[in-house]
């Protein structure tokens, strides 16, 4: 009798509907990353708001906002999955950059708010710029009466802004009501009609609030369901007056200084952006690039964007080097730089000079080597590792994906989705694996009979990929997987 029949059909249910989540997961990261495209490309200073807890302070919004507890506050749109989408479609292009966002979601009530700063370029190249009059003709456009809409100016911290009003929920809705009292329809088309008119008019107002200071354009933008309008007023009066000067500015010829509140530049020092990456100002203030800076711990290194690089192996004139979480290079940790490579497998022994990784399966372990491309692994092996065996299973996985974002917010991202559906995050900490430092996120989800299942995640970076060492396994198998990373080497 197999583990399935001596557990019950419920019992294995479960724990196919887990595992499956755990190996759909594996592949979602990137999709996930993707998703919260607010993120943004690594490159220079924005220029954006310094956001502290749930304080929001917006030099170029001209407002200081203590956002009350309930919202969730970062550049994202937070964990609610709606609160994200809504912010990753307003930052539609890599010209659009998220100021902050402050969201609340009710997933059960369909009952939302998310509030957005927004900068974008006054000129985007398609010669419209954003503003009330473009706002409204796209309503014209659109079909729905743009004199519905209300219009005009309100001053907001220290600035003053244009503003337009659209509940565009209640348009829809009135659209369709003319559908239905001119169409020919049966009592059961009216009625299906009716039920789509009463959920519109709850589902979607927008205000926007634009204002435009040289080659910049501010929008302070609210999405949220009808019932939360008097929320949306509420968090309007939260903006108190900001005047201060101090924050990264682009000075033309020189490119990104820091300025300082006295008025003056800052020099020889380190300065964070507003993606938590740090950059090094020579003595004139200007940004260094592809320099080894002599700090008081040691050596750090700035790559040629200009960030102070952490948590990474990266080659140097040709040495490969490794740096810490705090960007001071690791010394002893030269090495020739290596070519990429997937590695080799030789019976259940996988090698990879590129990534220093060696890690063998136990003999009963089926192994497989794929061509890392996105609908394959570099490297999988286990026991009943086909998602669809029903027989308990252990699963470990190495992939190398590429490095769109910085490691700290890969792991997020990994935390984020590693508390999904049931799961817990046991814990997220650096380990000593072969050698070298990895991130590590473990996760795991208790079943009714007292066992688990685990999912657990190794990540380091190398270059501009990211060597990921996934372990699923049932809570009986932990002891192959752990053969397997105790086998970890170089």
């Amino acid at each position: 009798m197999n583990r399935r029949t001596r557990r019950g059909t419920d019992a294995a249910a479960g724990r196919l509907s887990g595992r499956l989540l755990r190996v759909c997961l594996s592949f979602s990261v990137g999709a996930a990353l993707s998703l919260w495209g607010a993120f943004g490309a690594f490159g220079e200073p924005l220029g954006l708001s310094t956001i502290d807890g749930q304080t929001v302070t917006s030099r170029m919004g001209g407002f200081v906002v203590q956002v009350p507890q309930e919202y969730e506050v970062d550049r994202t749109g937070g964990s609610w999955e709606l609160s994200r989408q809504l912010v990753a479609q307003m930052k539609s292009t890599d010209q659009v950059q998220v100021d902050f966002a402050a969201s609340e979601v009710n997933e059960a009530d369909k009952s939302y708010i998310v509030n957005m700063g927004l900068v974008m370029p006054a000129d985007d190249g398609t010669g419209t710029s954003f503003n009330v009059e473009t706002l409204k003709a796209e309503l014209a456009q659109s079909g729905l009466d743009e004199a519905a809409a209300q219009s005009g100016r309100i001053t907001l911290g220290t600035k003053e802004y244009e503003y337009l009003k659209v509940d565009y929920g209640k348009l829809m809705a009135d659209s369709m009501r003319d559908y239905l009292n001119t169409a020919e329809l049966s009592d059961l088309q009216k009625q299906t009609v009716q039920a789509y008119i009463v959920q519109m008019e709850k589902m979607l107002v927008n205000d926007f609030y634009i204002r435009q200071e040289g080659n910049q354009i501010y929008v302070l933008c609210q999405t949220y369901s009808a019932d939360q309008s008097d929320r949306a007023a509420a968090f309007l009066s939260c903006l108190t007056p900001y005047s201060g000067i101090e924050g990264w500015e682009q000075t033309g010829e020189t490119g990104w200084k820091y300025r300082l509140a006295d008025g003056s530049f800052a020099a020889n020092c380190w300065k964070q952006d507003e993606l938590g990456l740090t950059y090094h100002l020579d003595n004139e203030g200007k940004i260094q690039y592809s320099a080894w800076i002599q700090d008081a711990g040691g050596w750090k290194y700035v790559d040629e964007l200009g960030h102070m690089v952490t948590s990474v192996t990266k080659a140097v004139d040709g040495v490969e080097y490794t740096f810490g979480a705090d960007g001071y290079m690791e010394e002893g940790s030269e090495r020739p730089k290596e070519e990429f490579t997937l590695g080799t497998l030789e019976g259940n022994h996988y090698t990879n000079p590129w990534a220093d990784l060696t890690l063998t399966f136990p003999e009963e372990a089926v192994v497989l080597k794929g061509d890392g491309s996105s609908r394959t692994y570099a490297l999988v092996g286990g026991e009943h590792v086909d998602p669809d065996d029903p027989e308990l299973s252990y699963r470990v996985t190495v992939d190398f994906t590429e490095a769109d974002v910085e490691l700290d917010r890969f792991m997020d991202v990994l935390r984020q989705y590693g508390s999904t559906e049931g799961y817990q995050v046991d814990s997220s900490e650096n380990v000593e694996l072969g050698g070298h430092t990895y991130r590590s996120c473990r996760t795991s989800t208790r079943f009714a009979d007292g066992t688990s299942h685990h999912s657990d995640w190794y990540v380091r970076q190398i270059e501009d990929k990211f060597v990921i060492l996934h372990f699923d396994y049932y809570e009986e198998l932990k002891g192959q997987a752990d053969q397997v990373y105790q086998s970890i080497g170089q």
